[in-house]
């Protein structure tokens, strides 16, 4: 339990807006670490707080479908390997533990079938497999897969799996690439592939697919734009690539961070860190094409990530640098963000999701 103890935290708060929960990470070393309750209106209103852990966690959050377990990822001491945790929210306890294989996990996505657990460990560059039992809890270390640096390292930012589960889609921020693995959906290992390369990928970093399955959008963290994909049978073709800040103000030091699709697939939304804004964008439902609307101040300083609410109607926003969790409004007709005034203090937010 020692490992525990390191010095990056998970901050988890807990948000009972509309019967669904809210759990943010964090990069926080505060003292007051730990797992957080909070009741909240309709409105966003925070009438109390309750702490109910002090584990460690980390920044990164992915929830089990219809099932209590969240799972999130994080580091030992300096020279120690990374730590992935099972959560139990409905009891409140850490319930298991496994090691990520590697140094510094920063990204966690589900198979399919829930039956497997990909990690992305960014420090020594690797991507890994886990196999899960029924009940969430961890097997053992299936596959670790370290890819041949395309310049100076391997730095797998995210791991996505592919609609139809048979793939795994590695952004390497250093490699300027994305790479494919192949999964075996029977036992769980990963086999590289190949990797797909284009002069618009300015560190790859974040990744998505669309509902249907025909479309990924991949977030250039310094690039300040999103680059737009068809997918079929296994292979990504870039169509487009789209700014994510006004045509006056590309100079700015800005990174992109995260990307989210709306639950109608009518906007897509990603956060810059340095314009300190959520970049909104229209998407054409036929064509899966993008088109920047606009930019909402972020409410904050370095939004990091941010969750859109089950119903669409509110996105919650993680500023790390100025420790505050924000809450706004979405317009389902025009996909516009309304601050709502109300916000909560939490030490270096990172990562956010929605559950119920």
């Amino acid at each position: 339990m020692n490992l525990l103890k390191s010095c990056l935290i998970m901050w988890a708060c807990v948000m009972s807006a509309q019967g669904q929960n809210i759990f943010v990470g964090t990069h926080s070393k505060d003292v007051e670490k730990g797992l957080y309750k909070h009741k909240v209106s309709v409105g966003g209103e925070v009438h109390e707080k309750e702490r109910l852990s002090a584990q460690f966690g980390t920044t990164v959050l992915v929830q089990k479908q219809d099932s209590s377990i969240v799972y999130t990822c994080g580091v030992g001491d300096k020279k120690q390997e990374g730590l992935i945790h099972c959560f139990d929210k409905s009891t409140g306890q850490l319930s298991d533990s496994i090691s990520a294989g590697d140094l510094r996990p920063c990204y966690l996505s589900l198979s399919k079938q829930e039956k497997f657990l990909f990690v992305s460990n960014i420090k020594d560059g690797s991507v890994c497999s886990i196999g899960l039992n029924k009940d969430g809890s961890f097997k053992e270390l299936i596959s670790l897969v370290k890819i041949e640096a395309n310049g100076k390292r391997f730095a797998p930012h995210a791991c996505v799996v592919s609609p139809e589960g048979q793939y795994l889609f590695v952004p390497d921020i250093a490699g300027n690439r994305v790479c494919r693995l192949k999964i075996d959906q029977k036992i769980g290992e990963l086999k590289y592939l190949d990797s797909i390369y284009s002069e618009n990928f300015t560190g790859p970093r974040h990744m998505t697919f669309d509902k249907e399955g025909k479309r990924a959008y991949l977030v250039n963290q310094m690039g300040e734009a999103i680059t737009v994909f068809n997918y079929a049978k296994g292979l990504l073709e870039e169509v487009s690539n789209v700014q994510s800040l006004p045509t006056d103000q590309l100079d700015i030091n800005n990174h992109i961070a995260e990307i989210k699709i709306h639950p109608s697939g009518r906007f897509v939304y990603a956060s810059n860190r340095g314009h300190n804004s959520l970049a909104l964008f229209n998407r054409n439902l036929k064509t899966g094409m993008l088109s920047f609307a606009s930019c909402f101040s972020s409410q904050g300083e370095a939004p990091w990530s941010f969750a859109i609410s089950a119903k669409g109607d509110y996105l919650y926003c993680s500023n790390n640098k100025s420790h505050n969790l924000v809450v706004f409004t979405i317009d389902q007709k025009n996909g516009h963000l309304r601050y709502t005034g109300k916000e909560l203090s939490v030490p270096n937010p990172a990562s956010v999701i929605v559950t119920k």
